[in-house]
């Protein structure tokens, strides 16, 4: 099979296959959003706490972007690929800001805490911070990659997975 011959195939995909990355991303968000409802931003605990549940949420909305992107790049849609990365690199800084801000509350808050239980706490932000910088990082480095792809593809220099390969 030629690679015309396939990238014509999965294009054919690419309207069921964005509709799965987009319930994906909507999902999550929406289970995420029930989750920390109501809103109230100015608490530090619910702040604290709703960056916290974040990191549960966060890995399923990443693979839906990566599901959009990887049939971008496949069905050679520069336009899909450089929206999906600008998304992407959108909710990477979101996510370091969300970073940021609860390791601030976690330190306001830790001076709160039992003594005795202070080292579960500490556990639990350690977690959290790396379940976050990991998603962040994710972020980015999906959105980055895309967005240098979607420059190849609209030069015509390269329309393939490849440039999504780390080097």
């Amino acid at each position: 099979m030629s690679r015309q011959h396939a990238s014509e195939l999965l294009a054919a995909y690419a309207g069921p296959a964005y509709l799965i990355a987009a319930l994906l991303v909507g999902y999550s968000a929406i289970d995420y959003l029930g989750a920390i409802w109501p809103l109230n931003p100015s608490e530090v605990s619910w702040r604290y706490g709703s960056a916290g549940l974040l990191t549960g949420f966060a890995l399923t909305p990443l693979l839906g972007m990566l599901l959009a992107i990887l049939v971008a790049t496949s069905a050679g849609q520069p336009r899909a690929l450089r929206g999906a990365s600008a998304v992407s690199i959108g909710l990477g800084v979101l996510f370091a800001i969300v970073l940021l801000g609860f390791g601030l509350d976690a330190i306001q808050l830790r001076r709160d805490a039992p003594e005795e239980s202070r080292r579960l706490f500490d556990e639990g932000v350690a977690k959290a911070v790396v379940k976050h910088a990991g998603a962040t990082w994710a972020w980015w480095w999906l959105g980055l990659r895309s967005w240098r792809a979607a420059a190849r593809m609209n030069r015509g220099t390269s329309s393939d997975a490849g440039d999504l390969v780390v080097r």
